[in-house]
C-alpha cells in the first residue's frame, strides 16, 4: 500500500526541485544529498533518509501516516523556502504544541510522541518538538504556512526565530 501523501506536499516538494516517484509501496523525495522514504511497515509507517553514499536511516516510525508526512513537510517546506529566498521557519520554537501530546524518551536515546492514542517513536529531540507543533495542524494548513513569508498561521511570529 502505497502512503496517502497529501498533493500539497506533493506539489511542493516538486517545487522544490525535488525528484517525487512511487517505488513500490514508497514514496520518495529525493535531491542530490539525500532521500526520504515514506513507506508502509509492519504496525504502520516509517520515513528513512538515506545520504548520498550511506546508509539508510530511520527517522521516525508511527502507527498513523501523519507523524512521518508531518516530518517530510518541514524538511520539503525548509527546501522550498531557501529556494525562494525566504527565511527558515524553526518549527521547534514556533507555533503552539498540540495540546495532548505527551513526549517520553525511552531508556537509551529516541524519542516517542504519543497523541489522541497513536504513538510515533525513533525520533531525536528535535523531531519530537518539531513534531508535537506540527501535529496540531493538517498538512495542507502546513504545506500553506511554508509558502506564507511569515509561516502563517502555522506557525505565528510570536518567538523569535
Amino acid at each position: 500500500m502505497t502512503p496517502p501523501v497529501h498533493a500539497s506536499l506533493l506539489r511542493l516538494a516538486e517545487e522544490s526541485g525535488l525528484r517525487v516517484a512511487q517505488d513500490g509501496a514508497a514514496v520518495r523525495f529525493s535531491s542530490v544529498e539525500s532521500t526520504l522514504a515514506l513507506a508502509p511497515v509492519e504496525g504502520g509507517w516509517a520515513l528513512t533518509r538515506t545520504l548520498r553514499d550511506g546508509d539508510p536511516e530511520v527517522e521516525v516510525v508511527s502507527d498513523t501516516v501523519d507523524a512521518p508526512e508531518r516530518l517530510v513537510v518541514t524538511t520539503v517546506g525548509a527546501v522550498w523556502r531557501s529556494a525562494q529566498g525566504l527565511p527558515p521557519i524553526v518549527t521547534v520554537r514556533r507555533g503552539e504544541p498540540l495540546a495532548g501530546a505527551e513526549v517520553v524518551k525511552d531508556p537509551v536515546t529516541w524519542w516517542n510522541v504519543r497523541w489522541d492514542g497513536h504513538v510515533a517513536r525513533e525520533l531525536d529531540s528535535v523531531q519530537a518538538a518539531t513534531l508535537v507543533r506540527t501535529l496540531a495542524h493538517d498538512v495542507d494548513t502546513l504545506v500553506a504556512s511554508y509558502r506564507d513569508p511569515d509561516g502563517l498561521p502555522a506557525f505565528p511570529a510570536t518567538e523569535s526565530r
